[in-house]
């Protein structure tokens, strides 16, 4: 059985240092958190304990965090299919009932999709001088697949 209290109090945690600091950001793309994190996102805790829509609101806050950030940060987000699963949690059933859940992914499927579209335009960090940068070239395919007839028929 998961401790719940311990698990929001972890997200919250790492919430808290990744927001405003991109070392904490690129540090979060490789060591692996980020995939456990989008685990949360889905969470199947068929519980009707409220703190369970609170641990899958405080990943979907840390996907929206990492997604704004160092492009290792954007790379890390996007190569985890992060788009994917929140558009999956949002086709839940649980979150229909979840406004606070629906709204807090609504918001990290958009700060994803607009880093994204960011990257292959101009934006931040000027991605245009280098067409063949990581976060460039996994945003395209991203935005393709989530803009594809296929990728909407799910919305």
């Amino acid at each position: 059985m998961v401790d719940a209290n311990a698990t929001l109090e972890t997200l919250r945690g790492i919430k808290n240092t990744i927001i405003g600091n991109p070392t904490q950001k690129k540090e979060l793309a490789t060591d692996g958190t980020l995939s456990r994190v989008l685990d949360w996102v889905n969470a199947s805790e068929q519980t009707g304990d409220p703190i369970f829509e609170l641990i899958r609101t405080e990943a979907a806050h840390i996907i929206a965090a990492q997604a704004y950030g160092p492009p290792e940060a954007l790379v890390s987000v996007l190569e985890a299919q992060a788009p994917q699963a929140l558009v999956t949690a949002l086709k839940d059933e649980r979150t229909q009932g979840a406004p606070r859940l629906a709204l807090a992914l609504t918001r990290a499927l958009r700060a994803v999709l607009s880093a994204a579209a960011e990257a292959i335009g101009t934006g931040r960090w000027r991605f245009l001088r280098d067409p063949t940068h990581p976060a460039r070239m996994e945003a395209r395919l991203v935005l393709e697949d989530m803009f594809s007839s296929e990728g909407l028929d799910v919305i």
